[in-house]
C-alpha cells in the first residue's frame, strides 16, 4: 500500500513537469538520439549579465528591454549545423501535430533561408511561449529559439522586426 502511495504521489509530482515542458525541449527531446542537435538554455540572470546590465540602473530602451526579460522564466535554444532541411521539417511537423496549442504568427523567407514564429497563450490569452523555427540551406543551419514568460507585446514585436527581410 506504501509503495503505491509513493508511485501515484511521484506520478504528480511529475505532472507539472511534464506540463511546464517547452516547444525547443520536447523537440531536442524527441530528436535526442541525434547527436547533431545542441541545446543551450539561458535564464533571465544569464540574459541580464550577458547584455551587461545592472539590475536598477538604466533608462529608456536599456529600461525597456531590462523590463521584458524580468518577465522571462527562460530562452531555450536547440541548435544543428547540418541537415537543415531536415530538421526544419520536423519541427514545422511538431508544430503541426500541435496546432490546438500554438498558433503560426508569422513567417520570413529569402533566397537561402527560411523561418516561422509562433505563439503558446495561456487561457486568459497571454503569449506565454514565443518560437522561431529558422534554417540556411547554404550554410546547412538550423535554429529553434524558444522564449518563455511574460511575453508582452513590446517585446514581441521587437522580435519579429528583427527577423523581417
Amino acid at each position: 500500500m506504501r509503495s503505491l502511495f509513493l508511485s501515484l504521489l511521484s506520478l504528480l509530482l511529475s505532472l507539472p513537469t511534464l506540463a511546464a515542458q517547452d516547444f525547443a525541449q520536447k523537440f531536442a527531446e524527441e530528436w535526442a538520439k541525434d547527436s547533431v542537435l545542441e541545446t543551450v538554455t539561458i535564464s533571465p540572470k544569464m540574459m541580464e549579465q550577458m547584455l551587461g546590465m545592472a539590475p536598477v540602473e538604466g533608462l529608456g530602451q536599456d529600461k525597456r528591454i531590462r523590463e521584458a526579460i524580468g518577465k522571462l522564466r527562460s530562452m531555450r535554444i536547440v541548435t544543428a549545423r547540418s541537415n537543415s532541411q531536415l530538421y526544419y521539417e520536423r519541427a514545422t511537423n511538431l508544430m503541426d501535430r500541435n496546432s490546438t496549442r500554438f498558433q503560426q504568427i508569422d513567417t520570413f523567407a529569402k533566397t537561402a533561408d527560411e523561418g516561422a514564429f509562433y505563439s503558446r497563450k495561456n487561457q486568459q490569452g497571454e503569449t506565454v511561449e514565443l518560437v522561431m523555427l529558422y534554417h540556411h540551406q547554404d550554410k546547412g543551419r538550423f535554429v529553434v529559439v524558444c522564449v518563455t514568460g511574460d511575453i508582452d507585446d513590446a517585446f514581441f514585436r521587437s522580435l519579429l522586426d528583427t527577423f523581417r527581410y
